[in-house]
C-alpha cells in the first residue's frame, strides 16, 4: 500500500509516494490538468485566501514528504526527464541557472 502524507500547508491533503494526491474533503483523487509547459497542474482550496489556486504536482509531492514549503522560485528537477512521472523518487530540488541544462544539475537531497 502506498503511504499518504498531509501536506504541510495544505490540510486536508495528501500526497502519495507515487506522485498521486487525495482530497480528503471530498474523499476522492484530485483532477490533474497540465499547463502551457505541460507540467501537471492541480487545483486546491486555500483555506487562508479562501481561494482555489493552481498548483505544480510534483512541487505539491516533495513538499508532503519533506514537510517544507518551497518558494514559488524553487526549481525542481524530473530526474528520468518525465513530466508525467511525479513519483517522489523521480523529484529533485534543483540549483542553477536554468532547468534545461540537464549537464550541468546540481541537486539537493
Amino acid at each position: 500500500m502506498d503511504s499518504l502524507k498531509e501536506h504541510p500547508y495544505f490540510k486536508g491533503y495528501y500526497g502519495s509516494k507515487r506522485g498521486f494526491i487525495f482530497d480528503n474533503f471530498k474523499s476522492k483523487i484530485v483532477t490533474i490538468t497540465s499547463d502551457r509547459n505541460n507540467y501537471q497542474i492541480i487545483k486546491l482550496y486555500d483555506i487562508i485566501k479562501l481561494k482555489f489556486i493552481n498548483y505544480n504536482l510534483h512541487k505539491f509531492i516533495y513538499e508532503c514528504f519533506t514537510e517544507k514549503i518551497y518558494s514559488k522560485y524553487q526549481q525542481f528537477k524530473h530526474i528520468n526527464g518525465d513530466k508525467y512521472d511525479n513519483s517522489l523518487h523521480n523529484i529533485k530540488l534543483y540549483f542553477g541557472k536554468k532547468n534545461k541544462n540537464n549537464k550541468k544539475l546540481k541537486f539537493y537531497k
